[in-house]
Formats: C-alpha cells, structure tokens, sequence
C-alpha cells in the first residue's frame, strides 16, 4: 500500500468511530423511538453529527491530497486557513447536533405535568 493510501486509512480510522456511533443512534431512533417532536429532534441531531463528521473526513482527504500534489500552485497558508475555519463551522455544527439530542431526550422523558 502507497503512503497516501495508508494516510487514507489512518484518516478514516480516526472519524470512523463517531461515524458508526451516529449511524447506530440514526437506526435506533428510526426504529425503536415513538413518533413525535422528541424523535425529530433527535434524528436532526444525530443527523448533524453525522453530516459534520463525514465533512471532517472529507477535509482530511482533500488535505491529504492537496499536500501529496507537490506542484500544486496553491496558496496553502490561504488553503489551510480555510479549511481551519470550516473544521470549526463542522465542529460547531455538531455541538448543534448534540443539543439536539439531549433536548429531544429532555423532551421525550420529561414526566407528564399533574394536575392541580
């Protein structure tokens, strides 16, 4: 295996297990959560962070490449910063994402109100 092929699945190994993570919480709230507003926020978040996640990998192999292109004419201190910025913007998104579940979770297990 060539050295971007091992970087590939060093990267890939890093991400994997969020990825597998939001995919198992995706079917179990798929299948196993009543319907309702709790779910939906759920599913949102679980979303989020499986969006987020795949966008970091994504970011890493676009990096990875760029460096392995040695006659690239790019300028890479403006490269790198955008890519620092939109690691933040898939960071944040997914702290949304968190959110999300925790406040469907409230929701969902929030016992009813007795009346008076």
């Amino acid at each position: 295996m060539d050295g971007m092929g091992m970087q590939l699945l060093t990267m890939a190994g890093y991400q994997l297990p969020e990825l597998i993570a939001a995919l198992v919480a995706l079917a179990l709230l798929w299948t196993s959560a009543q319907s309702g507003p709790a779910r939906s926020k759920g599913i949102a978040g679980v979303g989020l962070v499986l969006f987020s996640g795949i966008g970091r990998l994504g970011m890493s192999v676009l990096q990875t490449w760029i460096i392995q292109q040695r006659d690239a004419v790019l300028d890479l201190q403006h490269f790198f910063a955008a890519m620092g910025i939109a690691g933040m913007l898939l960071n944040a998104l997914s702290a949304v994402g968190l959110v999300l579940v925790v406040w469907g979770l409230c929701q969902a297990t929030r016992a009813p109100a007795r009346p008076a």
